[in-house]
């Protein structure tokens, strides 16, 4: 089997492959029968997110309400740092938003004008114009990297919510699938909203693990039907937060490329240059 390659959330490809890390590959799970996502899960999930009971130790009441699904929602969304339209990004996301498209422009242009050695006036402006274009465009190139990042996030959430809603997808999924998806969820999209929380909460690194610890801990040792119902309320609440990033970037980037291309334009008044 393959090396496994890491994926931050919402990230897709933003690195060569070669820059990404090799994990050791997943043991295979040899598993033909089909069962419900709340029967197939405990000590499977265990191995499956390198959990063991040490782990646990720790584990609250607090700790448990911290990571309830409501409360957790609630810390995605207001005003705060890495927050861009009310909505919480993680650290990738957020540095590679085009936050506001005409002061990124006007910062390309202001260097240009500053370090251009051009002395006709017409050529000159071209120039500084198409620098605002062109740092336009490379973030743009950025935002789109996480576009792809989310839609396949979104894809794989929506096989994941058929499995725990029971609904008619989940008829072409076998143990060995339904467990690695869960795996690829509980990794890329349930660590990521804990991320982006205990950032919001201003949580220490120590704080953080808790609240990652208390995540595993509700996943590997709940009781079936309340872990089914918790799996259903995360992978809800992780499609609503895909949405929204989705919708933010794309907005964002169909209001830069419009930036960009009136910069074109202007440039193209002054200096028929491309």
């Amino acid at each position: 089997m393959p090396p496994v390659r890491r994926e931050l959330p919402g990230q897709g490809l933003l690195f060569n492959p070669s820059e990404l890390e090799v994990l050791e590959p997943v043991p295979q799970i040899v598993l033909s029968e089909r069962a419900a996502p709340g029967r197939m899960l405990g000590h499977r999930a265990m191995s499956l997110l390198n959990l063991s009971p040490e782990n646990f130790t720790d584990i609250t009441q607090e700790t448990l309400q911290a990571i309830a699904v409501p409360r957790l929602e609630q810390d995605l969304y207001g005003p705060g740092k890495r927050t861009i339209s009310g909505l919480a990004l993680n650290a990738v996301e957020y540095g590679a938003m085009v936050r506001w498209a005409k002061p990124l422009r006007t910062a390309g242009e202001s260097r240009t004008e500053e370090r251009t050695l051009e002395t006709r006036p017409d050529r000159k402006r071209g120039r500084i114009y198409r620098a605002g274009a062109h740092n336009l465009e490379n973030q743009i190139e950025k935002s789109e990297v996480i576009v792809r990042g989310l839609v396949n996030e979104r894809f794989r959430l929506a096989r994941y919510q058929a499995e725990v809603e029971g609904l008619p997808w989940r008829a072409h999924m076998d143990q060995a699938a339904q467990l690695e998806l869960y795996r690829q969820v509980v990794d890329f999209s349930f660590m990521n909203i804990i991320e982006v929380v205990a950032h919001r909460r201003k949580l220490s690194p120590v704080e953080t693990q808790q609240l990652k610890d208390g995540l595993g801990y509700r996943l590997t040792t709940t009781p079936q039907a309340e872990l089914s119902q918790y799996l259903k309320d995360m992978t809800g609440l992780a499609v609503r937060y895909t949405d929204k990033r989705t919708r933010l970037f794309k907005n964002k980037v169909q209001i830069a490329r419009t930036a960009a291309t009136d910069s074109r334009k202007d440039a193209r008044k002054f200096d028929d240059s491309k």
